[in-house]
């Protein structure tokens, strides 16, 4: 009862970290992709409940960039956390490999939601033009590929080759899946998309 306690204690504070981190990665990678381009950003909001954003001073110079900015910055961090989680495997570098398989999950997610409510993200690229099944594409790879990395992480974060599919489902799926919803229902509610 002990190792169980201390294993969902662990997961806890490893999504929490999660949540409230990954909004600097994404909006970091939309900063990013402005400075790269010559623009300026004058702020962030970042808020893991809400809606997260940069505050510009005028127009970034390559809005269409900038806008795939987030995902991509993101998605490829993300995939060098997993990376040093895998080669180190210690519980101080699992931490950072659980925010980057959050991070694939979300980008997944948020572009599906995104389509789906037409908000964030995906709302910007689909009125610059971008081609609906390129944005479904980057968050099937996303989900796809963070699900399979996620599989390959569980032993590092105390779930075993034994345990119940709907166990790994529920820990490692749901949650993402559930939150990812309610706080775009929320923002929607609150008319701040």
């Amino acid at each position: 009862m002990k190792n169980i306690f201390k294993q969902v204690l662990f997961n806890t504070g490893c999504l929490a970290f999660s949540f409230c981190s990954f909004p600097f990665l994404h909006e970091g990678g939309h900063a990013l992709a402005t400075i790269l381009t010559g623009g300026q950003v004058s702020g962030f909001n970042i808020n893991p409940l809400g809606w997260s954003y940069l505050i510009y001073p005028s127009s970034p110079p390559n809005l269409l960039f900038t806008a795939w900015g987030g995902i991509l910055f993101s998605t490829f961090i993300s995939l060098f956390f997993i990376g040093i989680a895998f080669r180190y495997r210690n519980p101080f570098v699992v931490l950072i490999g659980f925010l980057g398989i959050y991070g694939l999950l979300h980008n997944g997610l948020d572009f599906i939601f995104g389509m789906v409510f037409a908000t964030g993200d995906p709302s910007l690229l689909l009125r610059l033009g971008v081609p609906s099944w390129s944005i479904l594409l980057a968050a099937c790879f996303s989900l796809l590929f963070g699900s399979l990395l996620a599989f390959f992480f569980q032993p590092m974060i105390g779930i075993k080759p034994t345990d119940l599919f709907a166990k790994r489902f529920i820990l490692l799926g749901l949650g993402f899946g559930l939150l990812r919803f309610f706080v775009t229902i929320y923002n929607i509610l609150l008319g701040t998309q």
